[in-house]
């Protein structure tokens, strides 16, 4: 996978804000992409902790049965290369607790919308609207988690979800 502005987005204007992506010139300049929906059951945000200064790790999750996160596809010939992104918004209640983003989930009843071809650019910003974000709950999760993703460790068990004291 490419990084977005390996791909000739400038860096300022990766498509991966809500905010970007509603604007309507550049999804009608959409030739070689659209939009898809990423599997995920749920993810993680890390805050500073007060008692040590270290990050403590949240699990972010929604209680819904669907787990899709709205994002985007495109593919450069020039360097024959396909690339994905997850679009995030400025996140809501309870998240904003947290973090000051988020990814956007997308209502079910537009996920067909979401991911047709001929959508118009100027129902863009109304498709988006239409998020799931009041459905997410979190919980600080034990730091073995920052542990395997900075040191690269094959950590891949249940606990890892699991709630710390």
């Amino acid at each position: 996978m490419e990084r977005w502005d390996d791909m000739g987005f400038p860096p300022d204007e990766e498509p991966s804000e809500e905010e970007y992506v509603a604007a309507e010139a550049w999804w009608a300049g959409r030739q070689g992409c659209g939009g898809r929906l990423i599997p995920a059951d749920a993810y993680y945000e890390w805050t500073k902790s007060p008692a040590d200064g270290d990050k403590d790790p949240w699990h972010i999750f929604s209680q819904v049965t669907h787990h899709f996160r709205s994002g985007l596809w495109a593919y450069n010939s020039n360097l024959d290369a396909t690339s994905c992104t997850i679009i995030t918004e400025p996140s809501a209640a309870p998240v904003n607790q947290i973090h000051d983003r988020q990814p956007l989930m997308l209502d079910p009843a537009y996920h067909d919308t979401w991911l047709g071809p001929k959508t118009p650019a100027r129902d863009l910003k109304d498709i988006l609207s239409h998020d799931i974000d009041r459905h997410l709950q979190f919980y600080r999760v034990w730091r073995e988690v920052s542990a395997a993703a900075i040191n690269k460790q094959l950590n891949d068990h249940a606990s890892l979800v699991e709630p710390s004291p």
